[in-house]
């Protein structure tokens, strides 16, 4: 585990985590979980840090340090990032990767014609995994 900033490992300051890759590209087991998500959604959902930023109500720039592990997400941005985590871990299952990104901001008239993007910014992801549910599981009610 690496750390960044004076004082780090004193009693009472913040520890921020890298993240590393090793050689085989897979993320370091020493990130924080939800850095790991970030980088997860961002590397194989193949999510922009705009995109990222649109669901979780972050700036670009702050995702991209969640990104570079300079900084976590927390309160409900950490929670829109898990929400988008899951529905991008779903739609991965019926849905090319490089899709992902798409599906999430076209408009979808199973949702009133929003876009997914935009229902989980809003903290409403359950009408979202609906709709991916009945991807994953045609003909099921």
């Amino acid at each position: 585990m690496r750390r960044r900033g004076r004082g780090a490992g004193v009693e009472g300051t913040a520890r921020v985590l890298i993240p590393r890759r090793n050689p085989v590209g897979l993320l370091d087991l020493d990130m924080s979980p939800l850095l790991q998500e970030a980088q997860r959604v961002h590397d194989q959902a193949g999510l922009s840090d705009r995109l990222i930023a649109d669901a979780t109500g972050a700036k670009p720039s702050t995702v991209r340090g969640w990104l570079s592990g300079r900084s976590e997400p927390s309160g409900e941005r950490a929670e829109r990032l898990v929400e988008l985590s899951a529905m991008t871990d779903r739609l991965a299952r019926v849905v090319r990767p490089e899709a992902i990104g798409v599906w999430l901001i076209r408009p979808n008239v199973a949702l009133d014609d929003e876009r997914p993007i935009d229902l989980i910014a809003r903290g409403e992801y359950l009408p979202v995994a609906r709709v991916i549910s009945s991807i994953e599981y045609p003909g099921v009610s």
